[in-house]
């Protein structure tokens, strides 16, 4: 059965289709900056247990094998010049751990200096894939980061969570200042 792409906007939430196993999470731009994409995965409260629940550069696959950044097979893109995804994370639904209520997308700017207000054509996108090594998959959700953010060196771009025994996405589209700090503050982890 083919997959429908679905393009959401800020503040909607969309159900993923049942039969998506693996998901890949793919993040592309058009400006010469260094972004990131990352995943916290939280609990009920809003958190993360440990600094082991979220994944990025510098912890490319959580302790379940259940999220994991591509970033060390595909190197890391530093100048959004390319086509398509530059960044990817990839989801496996049958090894997240029951305690795991949602897994926040955030996209963040590595280098200081710039910020959201000078990134163009940002998009995070969903793909159904069949395995960890299909790197562009079926297209489901298209969500493009049209928002003005002038002053923003992170953007809580969207989340993935539980809801009536099924996964859902809801586009978020948040800015913070502070870049990846400020993120790790919010969800509970020290990046000290």
């Amino acid at each position: 059965m083919a997959v429908n792409l679905q393009k959401v906007t800020k503040g909607q939430k969309v159900s993923l289709e049942k039969s998506m196993k693996m998901a890949l999470v793919g993040l592309g731009w058009g400006a010469k900056f260094d972004l990131d994409v990352s995943a916290f995965l939280v609990g009920a409260n809003g958190l993360c247990s440990n600094e082991k629940d979220f994944v990025f550069y510098g912890n490319l696959t959580h302790p379940s094998g259940a999220v994991f950044s591509k970033g060390d097979e595909r190197g890391d893109n530093v100048d959004g010049d390319d086509d398509g995804d530059q960044e990817q994370i990839v989801i496996d639904f049958s090894k997240i751990p029951e305690y795991v209520e949602k897994i926040v997308i955030v996209v963040t700017i590595y280098d200081e200096g710039p910020t959201f207000g000078q990134v163009s054509n940002a998009y995070v996108r969903v793909a159904k894939i069949k395995n960890a090594d299909d790197e562009v998959g079926e297209t489901a959700i298209e969500y493009d980061l049209e928002e003005e953010f002038s002053t923003e060196t992170a953007v809580l771009a969207a989340e993935i969570f539980r809801s009536g025994g099924q996964w859902k996405f809801g586009a978020i589209g948040q800015g913070f200042e502070g870049g990846l700090a400020a993120m790790c503050a919010n969800f509970g982890i020290d990046a000290g």
